[in-house]
């Protein structure tokens, strides 16, 4: 038996192949193996998934069985998941072929699989732990151009001894093939000419390969995708143009099962999906697509009825969103990212007492698609928690607030009575929010009305302005306990301790806020810190209108892109108007990027609105920072919303609020719009150090300092959410306005002041 240093055989391996070799007395046993990941950065490159029948204990073949689709479809012919007759080794003189650098065990097992006069296959017994290791040469993505090279040798031997003993090849030249040119992508070093190599040393294998059937390893579509992939990057000619696109890499494969799902869509057949076997096609066959247009084919689905306008998959509901030109919008939400976002929500509120800032408002009348629409916050509650609303102990962690605030039956601000609940709970553990916005409001609103929220605590009532909230607060009669202790204990944390520490003692074992918090959210997070202190702001997952985009890495703000969940491409600010989009390998770090997104929900080539910053890019791994739309010309990129923000907290300092900007192309012209509250004197001195610092950049001539009226954004978002009737957080803040609307009332209240 072989065993690596770091893999491990169950108690009773050897037992039961030294038994099956003195039942049966074959050549060789072959057993299962289990997988053990060292961390979850591992990737799953290796598998014993197999044709047998696990219902079966025992599978014993002699002679021409041996040469059956179990024993030769498998990618994994390890030689630690088999007990070998010593002598079957000895006698045939079977030994490692040392020139063979990747997968060398599989050439020894083939061997030993043609000598054998007897094979026993145990499709139920595991006897083998398999150990990922995150430092392994396999892990290894960016590979050496002569070990690259050399694998050829290998696989050449390989194949050429199944065909020569008309074993079944098909599904492990497949597998090895596709193994292989993904190498081939992850290694720098591989020149145009080293690929003309390989092509040439595997052509005679490609060309013999057939699709799979379906069956364990692939679905009849995903079979399909694997065997085109495989035939066009060995068959077709590489040249200078298509080498640069690593094709694998930037998610050939991810993008065409998209469109195999979609193909029978009125989308996809309008741009003949069936016909696009390259991201290259794609590009050409379908537009870049912004909303306005989209939104067409949303309604057909939303107020005709039609099904399958934008996709075959199951739409649950849509993601509301906004434009820059204040326009709502709506993403179509499938069914499985429902339960995606689901599922993150549950893994955040496990085992704490969470103060949920998020919204989930009733559903309205149903769409005539049988759908509806609500916020991504809105969705993912329902998601996660819309199971538990009739046994609310079955709830995996604890609220603040009861369900009947959590999901009202009326369309109310449940701000106040969440805040209310919040306030009267020590016990909190931690706060979840869409963004970092969200949870400075409440926190300002907290001090803003504290005696209106203690005089509540006290007394036991509600004294909410509005009718809707009284009447909801009506019916939770039961739950207002007056509690004087607490209110008196919350006045005089407030009233006499610093900010920070007033929220330290209110809540005592709070330990986080998860909340989005980089990028446009940056000012606010900033605001933060005087109210939390040391409380550490997490961003959680990416959430957005298109789905859980991008997961948390442990830095702050900085998150990793789900490549296997969607296509994207990338254009590029710093080209300009002209800017086309770029693929994952043509990404550089530092640089701005808009994401245009394709996914099984039914986007194509969908300019997402959404910016980020790469901070760190690997072979299939993507780190980024969320940013702001950027200050651009025709020409490229003028200056960053980040640098805005530098100049203006630097200048102004803290009585800077909010802020926004506005760019007029025909006069080079800048505008800033920053809400504070400063004198006349102190503002005039800011406006010319922040118009000489923007003044000074190439493409701005002019620069106009506006200072507005503290809490106007937030007056924006409110006659929103009255115009929409929907939640405040599907409502983010755009600094870089282009509604010519908000500009010239912006204007117009400046030359009244």
């Amino acid at each position: 038996m072989f065993l690596d240093s770091d893999d491990t055989y169950y108690p009773d391996t050897v037992a039961m192949c030294l038994q099956k070799m003195a039942e049966h007395h074959p050549d060789i046993v072959v057993f299962r193996m289990a997988f053990l990941k060292q961390n979850d950065s591992v990737q799953e490159i290796l598998t014993d998934r197999s044709l047998w029948n696990p219902m079966q204990e025992e599978v014993v073949l002699t002679g021409r069985e041996k040469y059956c689709d179990g024993l030769y479809s498998t990618i994994q012919f390890s030689g630690s998941n088999k007990m070998f007759r010593r002598e079957l080794i000895q006698a045939n003189n079977i030994a490692f072929d040392e020139k063979i650098n990747m997968a060398e065990d599989a050439y020894f097992v083939m061997l030993c699989f043609e000598k054998a006069g007897k094979i026993v296959v145990l499709p139920q017994f595991i006897g083998h732990c398999y150990f990922l290791n995150s430092s392994s040469s396999v892990q290894s993505a960016d590979k050496p151009r002569t070990e690259v090279l050399q694998f050829a040798y290998g696989f050449q031997r390989m194949f050429d001894l199944l065909i020569e003993h008309a074993a079944p090849s098909n599904h492990f030249i497949l597998s090895m093939l596709h193994a292989y040119i993904m190498m081939a992508y992850g290694s720098s070093q591989l020149t145009l000419e080293d690929w003309k190599v390989i092509q040439a040393k595997m052509r005679p294998y490609a060309e013999r390969l057939t699709p799979p059937p379906e069956n364990k390893f692939f679905t009849k579509e995903e079979g399909l995708l694997v065997y085109e992939f495989v035939r066009k990057n060995i068959l077709e000619e590489k040249t200078a143009e298509n080498f640069k696109h690593h094709d694998y890499f930037d998610g050939t494969e991810n993008l065409l099962r998209i469109l195999c799902e979609n193909r029978e869509s009125d989308f996809g057949k309008f741009y003949h999906f069936s016909d696009i076997t390259s991201i290259h096609a794609y590009q050409r066959t379908v537009p870049l697509y912004s909303h306005e247009s989209y939104d067409k084919l949303v309604h057909i689905q939303t107020d005709v009825g039609e099904k399958n306008v934008l996709t075959t998959n199951s739409i649950r509901v849509y993601a509301y969103d906004f434009d820059e030109s204040d326009a709502i919008k709506t993403i179509p939400v499938s069914e499985q990212e429902c339960i995606e976002l689901g599922s993150c929500l549950t893994n955040v509120i496990a085992n704490q007492v969470t103060f949920l800032m998020m919204e989930s408002l009733p559903r309205a009348q149903l769409l005539n698609d049988r759908t509806y629409n609500d916020s991504i916050s809105g969705i993912m509650i329902c998601s996660a928690l819309g199971k538990y609303a009739m046994v609310a102990a079955n709830v995996p962690g604890e609220f603040t607030s009861p369900f009947s605030v959590i999901f009202p039956k009326k369309g109310i601000d449940t701000g106040y009575l969440n805040l209310l609940f919040a306030l009267r709970n020590p016990d909190i553990t931690q706060i979840v929010a869409a963004n970092s916005w969200v949870v400075l409001n409440c926190f300002e609103r907290m001090f803003a009305q504290l005696e209106e929220f203690c005089g509540c605590i006290e007394s036991g009532r509600i004294d909410a302005a509005d009718e809707a909230t009284l009447n909801l607060a009506r019916q939770l009669t039961g739950l207002w306990v007056p509690d004087k202790e607490r209110a008196d204990f919350i006045r005089w944390a407030m009233k006499t301790l610093p900010k920070e520490q007033a929220i330290r003692v209110i809540w005592p074992k709070l330990k986080r806020i998860v909340a989005r918090g980089g990028g446009r959210y940056a000012l606010y997070s900033d605001q933060l810190k005087p109210c939390i202190g040391d409380i550490p702001v997490v961003s959680g997952n990416l959430i957005t209108p298109f789905g859980l985009l991008a997961e948390e890495t442990g830095e702050q703000h900085v998150y990793k892109l789900r490549l296997d969940k969607a296509f994207y491409e990338f254009i590029p600010m710093s080209l300009g108007d002209a800017a086309a989009p770029v693929l994952f390998s043509d990404l550089k770090c530092g640089q701005i990027y808009e994401l245009v997104i394709t996914n099984h929900a039914g986007a194509y080539r969908m300019r997402s609105n959404l910016y980020i910053q790469p901070v760190r890019k690997e072979p299939e791994e993507l780190w980024f920072v969320e940013c702001a739309k950027p200050v651009c010309d025709g020409a490229g990129l003028l200056c960053t919303d980040a640098e805005i923000y530098h100049v203006l907290k630097e200048i102004i300092g803290c009585a800077l609020y909010d802020y926004s900007y506005h760019y007029q192309a025909e006069d080079k012209k800048l505008t800033i719009y920053a809400e504070t509250d400063m004198d006349e004197a102190q503002g005039q001195a800011c406006c010319d150090r922040i118009a000489g610092h923007f003044t000074s950049i190439d493409g701005i001539d002019k620069c106009q300092l506006y200072f507005v009226e503290k809490e106007t954004r937030r007056r924006l978002r409110d006659l929103r959410r009255s115009r929409y009737a929907i939640s405040g957080d599907c409502i983010e803040p755009v600094r870089n306005l282009n509604d010519q609307a908000i500009i010239n009332s912006m204007n117009a209240w400046n030359q009244m002041r």
